[in-house]
């Protein structure tokens, strides 16, 4: 995970983790331990703690390390990459986190005292149905009269263990946690020996306990701890999702066929995309997890261990499954790992709560709970809620359509008069100089109000770019003019015949003393027939590669030489325009950087494209759609409508943790490039996705193009118009995919 390598915990346990296993793990202990009794070497797992890894979790209170959850999610990853057969979570991190929850006493700190040096092998007893996820729905285990009675199932270390942390109701009803030796009469273990060779079991209980042995553990500290392993149990699967990956990226690149790798098939490059993107995505909502793990929101918790378990558990299987199909026949033999690592994701993904119940669960906590840990923004989230309540009309809540013309103007000018036009800006530009966390509620705001979007790539693109690449006299003549209006700027980058491929680009700048002359044709240019002025793309020289000699240049539209003509688009906008130069003269000074730097320039400016494209807005208009048409159509609480709005929120979940990231790492200067491309793929398809399914959902009302509900009408094909070009703006997403595949992949070209 991304999170989890930058900070100096992470990386020291990684490295001190990593040094054992170098130490005393080889992946061939995986073949040797599938269904040998108790599926991992007891000396290993000795050494393990004897070397302190089980104290990275326990608080110092406690005499453990502090480390908190991060150390927990580390060493889990580590285990999946590696395939250790040791079971860290179910014998270590779910009974040390039990017993920390537990109120004080003498019994809690004896069993400690046996955990961490690894002298005693604990499991945690929770679970009584298959696909279970809450602890106490309908716990049956009773501790009635000292007489402990019931049955848990698919008890993960259960095999071998020598002390078992049980779950029970007492007389009372209240939920309590009772210590039980594994080898007294009335406890009768059932091993199962699981897809991939490791154990869990069904043990029944019937005997006496005495008080002594019963731990003070609530619902909600149980509950709480199997949240805290779920997000482990993510590292765990990312852990191995990411080491199948890199294996079958590599075997791409040496098994060829007809001549060439497989790695350079594009078929094969773009599934091998696809995977990374999954995994990247569920890394975000893991590393969220795991700072949630460490507070004390247990409802956010909830929500993030959720999203992180399901999203790493499809991710692990998606990778697994791939990889057989990649490899050929000879993946579907056991004569190489990658069979190991499909069996080991079979038997983890559903451990914790199948990915079904915890989807559902995420979606029934709530958006709310997402924010919970965003209480020191709260006054600053209601004076931007305040502000649109009072001052944004009703005829700008236009979401789907860009608001265009005198309206556009006016809404603008507002903001400005406001001093809400620029969040990122600094303030020497005019900018409000907001930090981070409020630059996104302050978006997150203007999204739930419904405002449309305006003539912003001034804003939003030009301004950035000239901040880091325009002259001193650019920047104060034409920054200002973006902010206040005067000035409403388009983008003259595609050509016709040359589509996603930029450089390409046929359109001439000649030197003319302290002129250019400017000849070509540009196509797609959005909103031109109502801007100002143009950032353009020429050619001002030919170089031995096509990214050379291309210059980037600022062009009043009301220069002679130039002329406008409209397209009319599916959605029924005249807002794509092609655009017509013939020499036009633009000032040298108009140059932006040198030239020839153009190249540079531009993909510096397409960041910040597909950082507006990757909005999550879209998605969550179409979502919202979504929910208000199932509520019209009575299918509110259909099986089939509940699973997919539960796949889209999480899906809109990963997507928004990717936009924070992105969004963060760019206002401290970081090059984010890779994942401003997956961020621009996802966020179409997520959008893509989620009007397709309300069309879907819509029925004969999807022919008509409209859906009357409580809420007003909504205009199914105009949303589901203006989804479709949203995968081909800033660069085609299969575009995005062969450049990913290179650059980030590494793959070979064909």
């Amino acid at each position: 995970m991304r999170g989890l390598t930058s900070t100096e915990i992470g990386r020291s346990v990684r490295e001190g983790v990593s040094g054992f296993l170098s130490r005393r793990h080889e992946l061939s202990r995986a073949r040797h331990w599938r269904g040998r009794s108790p599926g991992y070497d007891v000396e290993v797992w000795r050494q393990f703690a004897d070397d302190g890894w089980l104290r990275a979790q326990l608080p110092e209170a406690l005499g453990g390390a502090g480390l908190g959850a991060e150390a927990g999610a580390v060493i889990s990853d580590l285990f999946g990459a590696h395939l250790v057969p040791e079971p860290y979570i179910a014998l270590g991190l779910l009974p040390l986190r039990l017993l920390a929850h537990a109120g004080p006493s003498a019994r809690r700190d004896a069993l400690l005292g046996q955990l961490v040096p690894g002298e005693t092998r604990f499991a945690l007893a929770w679970q009584e149905r298959a696909g279970q996820i809450d602890a106490i729905d309908r716990l049956e285990t009773t501790w009635v009269g000292r007489q402990l009675q019931g049955q848990k199932l698919f008890v993960a270390g259960g095999v071998g263990a020598d002390v078992f942390l049980v779950s029970a109701r007492d007389r009372d009803g209240q939920v309590v946690g009772i210590a039980v030796d594994a080898n007294a009469p009335g406890v009768i273990v059932e091993p199962i020996e699981q897809v991939d060779g490791a154990f869990s079991a069904n043990i029944s209980f019937d005997l006496r306990v005495e008080d002594s042995d019963v731990l003070s553990v609530d619902g909600d500290a149980l509950n709480r701890v199997l949240d805290e392993a779920r997000v482990a149990l993510a590292a765990q699967l990312l852990g191995m999702a990411r080491r199948t990956l890199q294996n079958t990226i590599e075997y791409s690149k040496t098994r060829r066929q007809f001549g060439q790798p497989i790695g350079s098939f594009q078929v094969l490059q773009h599934r091998m995309v696809d995977l990374a993107i999954q995994i990247r995505l569920a890394e975000g909502l893991c590393d969220r997890a795991v700072l949630l793990a460490d507070r004390a929101d247990t409802v956010g918790l909830s929500r993030a261990a959720s999203a992180a378990k399901v999203s790493a558990a499809d991710a692990a299987l998606a990778a697994t499954r791939e990889a057989v199909q990649i490899y050929g026949a000879i993946g579907y033999t056991d004569e190489i790992d990658i069979g190991l690592y499909l069996a080991a994701a079979l038997r983890l993904a559903p451990w914790l709560g199948a990915t079904a119940p915890l989807r559902r669960r995420f979606t029934v906590i709530g958006e709310a709970a997402s924010r919970r840990d965003d209480t020191a923004r709260e006054p600053f989230r209601q004076t931007i809620r305040q502000w649109l309540l009072d001052h944004c009309p009703d005829s700008i809540r236009r979401p789907v359509d860009r608001l265009q013309g005198a309206g556009a103007l006016a809404w603008h000018r507002i903001r400005y008069e406001h001093g809400l036009i620029a969040p990122g800006w600094p303030k020497e530009y005019g900018g409000m100089a907001l930090p981070v966390d409020e630059q996104i509620v302050m978006l997150e705001e203007f999204e739930r109000y419904r405002v449309a979007r305006t003539f912003d790539m001034g804003i939003s693109m030009l301004g950035p770019t000239l901040m880091q690449f325009g002259s001193e006299a650019q920047k104060a003549y034409y920054l200002p003019r973006a902010l206040s209006g005067e000035h409403i700027w388009c983008q003259g980058y595609s050509e016709p015949g040359a589509g996603s491929d930029l450089a390409s680009l046929r359109t001439a700048a000649v030197r003319d003393g302290d002129d250019y002359v400017v000849t070509g044709q540009k196509i797609w240019t959005s909103n031109a027939n109502h801007a100002t002025h143009c950032f353009l793309l020429v050619r001002t020289s030919q170089g031995s590669r096509k990214q050379e000699g291309i210059s980037f240049l600022l062009v009043d539209l009301k220069s002679p030489g130039i002329r406008i003509r409209p397209i009319r688009t599916l959605a029924g906008h005249l807002d794509f325009c092609e655009v017509f130069y013939d020499q036009v003269r633009v000032p040298v000074s108009n140059l932006v950087g040198e030239e020839g730097q153009g190249w540079s320039i531009a993909k510096s400016l397409l960041g910040f494209e597909r950082l507006t494209i990757g909005s999550p807005a879209p998605a969550r208009l179409a979502i919202d759609m979504y929910e208000k048409a199932a509520r019209a159509l009575g299918l509110q609480a259909d099986p089939v409508c509940r699973d997919e709005l539960a796949l889209l929120d999480l899906e809109l979940e990963a997507l928004s943790c990717l936009f924070r990231a992105c969004v963060e790492a760019m206002s401290r200067g970081q090059v984010v490039d890779t994942d401003l491309s997956i961020l621009k793929i996802v966020a179409c398809e997520v959008f893509q996705s989620a009007c397709e399914r309300l069309m879907a959902i819509a029925a004969e009302f999807a022919a008509a193009g409209r859906l009357r509900t409580a809420d007003g009408d909504l205009d199914l094909r105009q949303l589901f118009m203006v989804s479709r070009p949203q995968s081909i703006y800033g660069g085609t997403n299969e575009v995005q995919r062969n450049i990913l595949s290179r650059q980030w992949l590494n793959l070979p070209a064909h």
